[in-house]
């Protein structure tokens, strides 16, 4: 059973299970996911919920209740021999304990970010995983110096880039997209809790930098997981504004782009892996925010950064994410030639990072070790 519980870890899932069938046709998968990991071969028996933060994961309580007592069900009349639980830590902590006291192997594929949050889920996680399987290099160190069996495999994102026979030329006609122009990519997030909060700062942005540059071309993709209709009106005043909407394909968009706004996410490590210059943005509810600055451990908060160990590119969180920041942090990018060479090669070391490496491939070869 594999149970991701938003847009990244619904990839990765299926990326892993596309693995697992090719090693092992005959294996039955079952989950919590999306689209993607149904064509991939699981039967899905809940979608993931997509929520972010501690007062909007409230809005899918219900959801995430009803999907944890299908899962104690299935534990006990369709009893999995392993669980494989990708990042959504909250109710994937519970899903672990349930397992366990079942008798159900555990991999933590994706592990919580302890590093970020709370650390004291460390020894929590050593109780309740058998194995954990890392994608970021330091995280390695924090769960070994605890005595749990664990690996760093590689990140996903770098995998799913390399699936690409990524054409930049043919893309930007695909996309119809002038070639000789530079494109801006505006990666707004992935859940609904996202959308209202950043869209309507990203319109009026949009507004202000396609007026005072009318040679830049803007491109938005639009997650799949979002229910796009809620926000037709503002989706037509950025078409409006000349943004391009394409569905998905948020690594081909990045790859013809120039400059990205974008999210604070797994987005910003698709962004630094093709080595895109970017500013990071990131809205909560300010109860959200609240709670977030007493246990969160570290600033900054964006990935490329953390890799980095230093600010690399620019982040507006909460208040300084608005219009007259975000306009002014993309422009000390776009017009100045030195800073944007200057961050795209300190991108380009956040790249060797993961290069070698197949996260699913390892984490496959993992589950099956222990399925023996």
């Amino acid at each position: 059973m594999i149970i991701s519980g938003e847009a990244s870890g619904e990839l990765y899932g299926s990326l892993l299970a596309t693995e697992l069938k090719k090693r092992q046709p005959e294996i039955i998968l079952t989950g919590v996911g999306g689209e993607r990991m149904e064509k991939a071969g699981v039967k899905v028996i809940s979608k993931i919920s997509g929520t972010i933060g501690f007062i909007e994961a409230l809005s899918s309580a219900k959801q995430l209740i009803d999907t944890y007592r299908l899962i104690k069900k299935m534990f006990k009349t369709n009893r999995p021999d392993l669980i494989v639980l990708i990042d959504f830590p909250d109710f994937n902590l519970m899903v672990a304990k349930t397992a366990k006291a079942m008798g159900i192997k555990v991999l933590y594929y994706v592990s919580p970010q302890v590093w970020l949050w709370r650390s004291g889920r460390v020894n929590k996680i050593a109780r309740l995983c058998d194995r954990i399987a890392v994608i970021l290099p330091f995280e390695e160190a924090i769960y070994k110096d605890a005595n749990i069996p664990c690996k760093f495999v590689g990140h996903p994102v770098m995998e799913e880039i390399q699936s690409f026979d990524l054409n930049i030329d043919g893309l930007k006609k695909e996309f119809s997209l002038d070639l000789n122009r530079p494109v801006c990519a505006i990666l707004p997030g992935s859940r609904h809790s996202e959308m209202d909060k950043h869209l309507p700062i990203l319109a009026d942005t949009l507004d202000i930098l396609s007026n005072k540059y009318p040679d830049l071309q803007f491109i938005m993709p639009l997650a799949s997981a979002i229910n796009w209709d809620k926000y037709s009106t503002i989706i037509s005043r950025m078409s409006n504004a000349g943004a391009l909407m394409v569905k998905d394909r948020a690594v081909e968009v990045l790859s013809v782009s120039d400059i990205a706004l974008v999210a604070s996410g797994t987005a910003t490590l698709q962004t630094a892996l093709l080595s895109v210059p970017m500013v990071i943005f990131y809205k909560v509810s300010p109860l959200s925010f609240f709670i977030g600055t007493l246990i969160m451990k570290i600033m900054p908060i964006g990935l490329p950064n953390i890799l980095a160990g230093r600010l690399i590119v620019p982040e507006l969180l909460q208040e300084t994410m608005n219009v007259s920041e975000l306009v002014n942090a993309f422009e000390e990018i776009y017009n100045n030639s030195e800073k944007k060479k200057a961050m795209s090669e300190s991108l380009l070391a956040i790249r060797e990072l993961f290069i070698g490496k197949n996260p699913s491939q390892e984490a496959a070869s993992m589950i099956m070790d222990m399925l023996k």
